[in-house]
């Protein structure tokens, strides 16, 4: 594990920055295999882990929990026309020049990482 969050499952379950997640229960998880193998498990369900620590084993009980939903940015272009930024104001509602300020929106939604483009 590169990053352990505050908050979550592996945070509570004791796993620390450094870890190597070798088992969940007891099927082993390959390299690269961690998403694939949490697809197994639903929330509410428990496991243990078997880490790797500095040369240690250690096992830890897991509580899993819902996948983090997934955030996004988005900016307005810098290279936007006049129109467009009349648009972006239209839509967020501001009134002002978004070249003024540009706009950014973060949010969260089920959607993050897919891509949808306006024929604009």
């Amino acid at each position: 594990m590169t990053q352990v969050r505050r908050g979550t499952p592996a945070h509570a379950a004791g796993v620390n920055a450094g870890d190597e997640i070798l088992a969940i229960g007891d099927y082993r998880v390959p390299p690269d295999g961690l998403r694939e193998r949490l697809k197994c498990y639903r929330p509410g369900e428990t496991a243990t882990l078997l880490v790797a620590r500095r040369e240690r084993l250690v096992r830890l009980p897991v509580a899993f929990g819902a996948a983090p939903r997934p955030r996004f940015r988005l900016e307005a272009d810098p290279a936007a026309t006049p129109e467009q930024r009349r648009r972006l104001d239209d839509w967020l509602g501001t009134g002002s020049s978004a070249s003024d300020s540009p706009a950014k929106l973060e949010t969260s939604h089920p959607d993050a990482g897919q891509t949808h483009r306006h024929p604009d």
